[in-house]
């Protein structure tokens, strides 16, 4: 599994003002004048299985330059992941990681833990269509 550089990170405040930044360049485009603060500082750090080399843990760190920790009342970060199998079958996915954190006191710093699971709607059919 590897982490494609797409995240999307939504903030609003207690006065009901919401901003987006995202390192999708067009989405900063669309929302230029939303985003009340400096540009965020994101630091991204991924851990590899040392058996297989694949992506075991992955650590996001978001700094909401310029914003005070007392006014921000929620945070939502979205990132995609592309996921490769090709043992038996050659299987490419993109899946999506959504985080929605609430801070009705506000948050100087908040931390999430989870498990990205992908999982299959429909069985794998053996062809050479790319699915």
């Amino acid at each position: 599994m590897d982490f494609t550089g797409k995240i999307i990170v939504a903030v609003l405040d207690s006065s009901g003002n919401s901003g987006i930044y995202s390192s999708v360049k067009e989405i900063n485009d669309l929302e230029a004048d939303a985003w009340n603060g400096g540009v965020p500082t994101i630091k991204l750090r991924s851990t590899p299985n040392p058996k297989d080399g694949r992506m075991d843990n992955f650590k996001f760190q978001l700094d909401l330059t310029g914003m005070d920790p007392n006014t921000v009342r929620n945070i939502q970060v979205f990132a995609s992941f592309d996921y490769n199998l090709d043992y038996m079958l050659r299987i490419n996915m993109i899946g999506m990681m959504h985080v929605n954190i609430d801070t009705p006191n506000g948050a100087a710093m908040t931390y999430v833990d989870g498990l990205l699971n992908f999982m299959q709607d429909e069985p794998i059919l053996i062809d050479s269509v790319e699915r």
